[in-house]
């Protein structure tokens, strides 16, 4: 249960990091800010930020900066720059948790781990989770923020819309050539679906693994 707990107490953590640092490249470069949108479920607080807004919800599973329509003028480079930075901000705190070494280590390894777990989750996606549970339980809470913080960098940099990493595949795709705003929907929906059937195999590992402990 303590275990639990920490990964509880870590999630927010990263989840803050990684909301953040977006939204902070996104002021660096200029872009036109709208909300800041931290956590998901019931709305715990908004507070006003200059001309954006700061909302905060209760479930920490997630968040997401929003800029105005304005956006898609600023420059790609920019807007690459945006949807990597806070990626780039959690792997810089698992490598100052972990070590250089160690911390870009459990970030290569999640992207295969990710993926691998999904696809079985009885064997592989079980066992991760044994393993994350095994690290957390003898290293404590500190490691397991960086661990936390290299799987969320890596899962975050999947190739599918509606992650970071599909949305820097967009922005190239559509700056080589312009996309429809239809199609560009239709490339989040999928990514959309693809998404939450990871998730749900993660759920299944997820059980099996509650069944070994």
């Amino acid at each position: 249960m303590t275990v639990f707990i920490l990964l509880l107490a870590a999630l927010p953590i990263c989840v803050t990091v990684h909301v953040i640092a977006m939204a902070a490249a996104g002021w660096l470069v200029g872009a036109p800010l709208e909300e800041i949108n931290l956590f998901f479920g019931p709305r715990i607080k908004k507070v006003r930020l200059g001309n954006a807004y700061l909302d905060l919800h209760a479930l920490p599973l997630g968040g997401h900066v929003k800029f105005s329509d304005d956006f898609q003028a600023v420059h790609p480079i920019k807007r690459i720059f945006i949807a990597s930075f806070g990626c780039f901000a959690l792997l810089v705190l698992a490598m100052l948790v972990l070590g250089t070494s160690d911390g870009l280590h459990k970030f290569f390894t999640g992207f295969y781990q990710i993926i691998g777990g999904a696809l079985a989750p009885r064997s592989r996606g079980s066992k991760l989770l044994l393993a994350f549970y095994e690290f957390v339980k003898a290293n404590g809470f500190v490691a397991c923020v960086g661990l936390v913080a290299s799987k969320m960098a890596a899962g975050n940099l999947l190739p599918f819309p509606v992650l970071n990493g599909g949305d820097i595949i967009l922005i190239l795709l559509n700056w080589i050539k312009p996309m429809s705003l239809k199609l560009r929907e239709r490339l989040q929906q999928f990514g959309f679906v693809i998404l939450l059937v990871i998730m749900l195999c993660w759920f299944g590992a997820l059980y099996f693994f509650l069944r070994t402990v």
